[in-house]
């Protein structure tokens, strides 16, 4: 991660760019039943207008358009541009927006239908859809005062300006209507700003949960790097000195528990001092590596391949022995004399070996036991021509 990655994250723009993202789920999730729940209703009151209220052509009209954008809505909420969050709170914005236009259209017909004066059923209707704007508003919380009061507040002023009120009384009684939605409104608005507030802090809590997991993830996966290091050759990947010989002394140990034969193998490189000399250190390495693929591709997965130091291994074969161990060196000799007749180099490989065997604690101690299969070994390496 960059530093203006880092940066970005955790930034106001981020967080409200994942609050958007979050209201646009709940949107798209909830507002679904929001509509489907609506234009049930709608449909209902559209039958009640037609056949009891008797209301006028108008408000049958704005109800059918009403309904029909319900189930717009609904049906948008299935497509797959409905997964855009924007997308999905606009829309629903706009759902909220004609609900109020509506509510404010149906107070103005009955207020002329009634002969101009006060009826409880128009504001029975825009309370209704004030409440369900407020409780409802999901992704267009911060639209929510606009949707509210521009719409009642047009209202107010064309009854004021236009409409003939009759009393003082009358006046004031719509007045008292438009000044409880405010009321409403603006509270609504304060409890907007907690939910962003709340919203906000838990982001930010989970981005710093999210940065220690990864700082600890990495100090874990630096720890064990370390501890890679401290128990293979960096070399050739095998197991070092310390880390392998304390693997033996187990081995050692579960020998005498179980009464399995351990067999070792000790090995020189022969000639790896000759080859640093004359061909570089860089080739010497190159050496010790193919060395060791070979053999570490005939052992089996319970032996353990240990580097000593320098040109010095050690082969711990589990239950093996010194029979099957002979026979496992004999297959490892095999591969060599194979990658000698079909390498390119200018040396050959070769290794002297010396096999010994724990069992039934015939040996006090590792270090006795290694002594005695480097006896071996060095008794090997004399009988070869270039000694």
């Amino acid at each position: 991660m960059t530093k203006d990655n880092k940066d970005y994250y955790g930034s106001e723009i981020y967080i409200k760019n994942q609050y958007i993202v979050h209201q646009g789920h709940l949107t798209r999730q909830y507002g679904r039943c929001v509509s489907f729940v609506a234009f049930f209703i709608m449909l209902f009151s559209l039958y009640v207008d037609i056949n009891i209220f008797k209301y006028p052509k108008g408000i049958l009209i704005g109800r059918v358009i009403l309904t029909t954008i319900y189930a717009l809505y609904f049906i948008f909420t299935f497509t797959p541009y409905s997964h855009s969050p924007r997308r999905v709170i606009k829309y629903y914005i706009y759902l909220l927006i004609a609900g109020m236009l509506f509510a404010v259209f149906f107070n103005v017909l009955v207020f002329q239908k009634y002969n101009e004066t006060f009826d409880y059923r128009g504001t029975q209707v825009l309370f209704l859809f004030m409440l369900s704007t407020a409780f409802f508003p999901l992704g267009g919380k911060d639209k929510v005062v606009k949707i509210i009061t521009y719409p009642v507040a047009l209202m107010v002023i064309v009854y004021i300006f236009f409409k003939d009120m009759g009393s003082l009384s009358e006046w004031f009684k719509y007045l008292n209507v438009f000044i409880t939605i405010l009321l409403i409104s603006l509270y609504y608005n304060s409890y907007l700003r907690k939910d962003y507030a709340e919203f906000k802090l838990k982001k930010l809590a989970q981005l710093q949960i999210h940065k220690l997991s990864s700082e600890i993830e990495s100090r874990k996966n630096q720890e064990r790097v370390l501890q890679r290091k401290a128990n293979v050759d960096e070399l050739t990947g095998i197991y070092n000195r310390r880390n392998g010989l304390e693997e033996l002394e187990d081995l050692m140990i579960l020998s005498d528990k179980d009464g399995r034969p351990l067999s070792i193998c000790y090995i020189d490189l022969d000639n790896l001092k000759r080859i640093n000399d004359t061909y570089g250190h860089s080739e010497g390495d190159t050496y010790i590596k193919t060395f060791v693929d070979i053999i570490e591709g005939q052992l089996r997965s319970r032996d353990l391949f240990i580097r000593l130091g320098g040109d010095e291994f050690l082969i711990v074969l589990w239950n093996t022995t010194p029979q099957q161990a002979e026979k496992i060196w004999s297959r490892i000799q095999d591969h060599i004399d194979y990658c000698n007749r079909n390498g390119i180099r200018n040396y050959k490989i070769s290794a002297s070996h010396g096999i010994e065997t724990y069992f039934n604690s015939n040996y006090e101690d590792v270090n006795a036991l290694i002594e005695t299969a480097d006896r071996k070994m060095y008794f090997d390496k004399k009988r070869k021509p270039f000694r």
